[in-house]
């Protein structure tokens, strides 16, 4: 120590302040949503601080800090998928590899319980990820944006040196060279060990209503997280943006901005009183039961436009089962999640299985499908330009429909996908094999055989 004066006041205010914000299973609030910032933040600050100064002057602080860092060990690494790769998700997505500092900062533990092989394989995916991106740096300098440069994910505090936030993930290099970190195998962990083809993992965190899920037929991971932000009136208006309002966040398939005239990815989008498309950005968290994550949501320019959202993530992708009621006539749109332009031209595809229409985009590295089981008038696919973080061009499938006033509509569907050059079998396509409405919802029989309640 330096043996200058600390403000002990001021120190124990600012950790009770800290400790505040945790929420459990690894989650604090950035305040009001959930983003990294809980894990390149909190989940860094806190453990780093009890090692090298709490544990000594303020055992008490340090292991709280420390017990809200364990939490995190079981539930975080699903969060990215089979080859490592972070959920483009929240706000500063330019600080990406940060996201991997609470892995390395679990050798300081040398904890049994952690497969450290895994940590340091998730945390080599990541920088894989970004960090060979050839448009990830300009001028030598890392871009602002998500892959290269991309506006849409960049915030008003952000400048060229916010970037290097991204150095977090180099206090791995802080550890001794006999740290497990670095002495373990890497491995892709609970993917190989704990989890089945043609099945899905859901893992909710019920105290901050947070879902990750894992899908092991691509090897993609997902999050489904709170969003209440009103756009109207807002100093932070990017807390109710793209960054923050999807349905949900997928490792495979990086959001994509909406555009003006009304082309949606993974959202709903309804046309309001000034004839603009506004999309849903106030969620309600209900429940998650039975392997269904059920939210209700209001449109902000007119709360009397509801929905009731059920979703239920299958191993080849959602089931959306949404009703809808409407206090004024409007247009509703849905989109899937889209696809960047690679190599080669994006192809679409039609496809009809029992009676349902199949809509189907490849742009040779995955393939994506929406199928509309019930409400939709329309399925199409839209080329947009500037608006994905991977590429200048990308393709997503929208549904659409006119509400009347006054009316309540049910919309299921179906939002799948596959790697590209894999064959769609009929069941795949349309996994449902029974649908009957209830009192209070849907029941539906899957051709799994399983039975799934909807009940709002």
């Amino acid at each position: 120590m330096k043996g200058y004066p600390v403000n002990e006041k001021l120190l124990v205010e600012y950790l009770d302040k800290s400790l505040d914000h945790y929420r459990g299973d690894g989650w604090y609030n950035d305040n009001p949503a959930y983003d990294y910032y809980s894990m390149w933040a909190f989940q860094m600050y806190g453990p780093l601080w009890a090692e090298y100064f709490g544990k000594k002057y303020y055992p008490g602080y340090a292991e709280k800090f420390l017990k809200n860092f364990d939490d995190l060990k079981t539930t975080y690494p699903y969060m990215f998928s089979k080859d490592g790769e972070m959920i483009v998700w929240g706000r500063s997505m330019s600080y990406r590899i940060a996201s991997v500092v609470p892995f390395a900062l679990m050798g300081l533990q040398k904890d049994p319980k952690v497969n450290y092989g895994w940590m340091r394989r998730i945390a080599s995916g990541v920088m894989k990820q970004f960090i060979t991106h050839p448009e990830f740096l300009k001028d030598n300098v890392p871009t602002l944006g998500v892959y290269g440069s991309f506006e849409p994910a960049v915030q008003p505090y952000s400048c060229r040196g916010s970037v290097y936030w991204m150095g977090k993930a180099f206090f791995a290099l802080m550890l001794p060279k006999d740290s497990p970190f670095w002495t373990a195998t890497e491995n892709d962990g609970a993917w190989d060990t704990a989890m089945q083809k043609n099945k899905v993992y859901n893992h909710f965190a019920d105290t901050a209503n947070i879902l990750i899920t894992d899908y092991p037929n691509i090897g993609a991971s997902e999050i489904r997280s709170w969003c209440k932000v009103k756009l109207i009136g807002a100093w932070e208006t990017f807390r109710a943006s793209e960054n923050y309002n999807r349905l949900s966040y997928n490792s495979a398939f990086p959001w994509q901005a909406d555009s003006a005239d009304g082309v949606v990815s993974m959202n709903y989008i309804i046309k309001n009183t000034k004839n603009e498309w506004e999309p849903l950005r106030l969620y309600d968290f209900k429940k998650f039961e039975n392997g269904i994550y059920y939210r209700d949501a209001v449109l902000e320019t007119n709360p009397g436009i509801k929905l009731q959202l059920a979703e239920i993530p299958l191993p080849n992708g959602i089931l959306r089962i949404d009703h809808i009621s409407s206090d004024t006539a409007t247009a509703l749109r849905l989109g899937h999640y889209a696809l960047p332009k690679l190599e080669k031209p994006i192809t679409t595809t039609k496809r009809k299985i029992k009676g349902h229409e199949a809509m189907i985009i490849d742009n040779g590295q995955y393939q994506l499908a929406i199928v509309n089981v019930k409400g939709w008038k329309k399925a199409y696919d839209v080329e947009t330009k500037n608006v994905h973080p991977q590429s200048k061009i990308s393709k997503v499938l929208n549904l659409s429909d006119q509400i009347k006033a006054g009316e309540n509509k049910t919309y299921i569907t179906l939002m799948l996908w596959k790697k590209s050059g894999e064959k769609w079998s009929d069941d795949e396509m349309l996994p449902i094999r029974k649908l009957a409405q209830s009192d209070d919802g849907y029941r539906i029989y899957l051709n799994s055989r399983e039975l799934k309640n909807v009940e709002y």
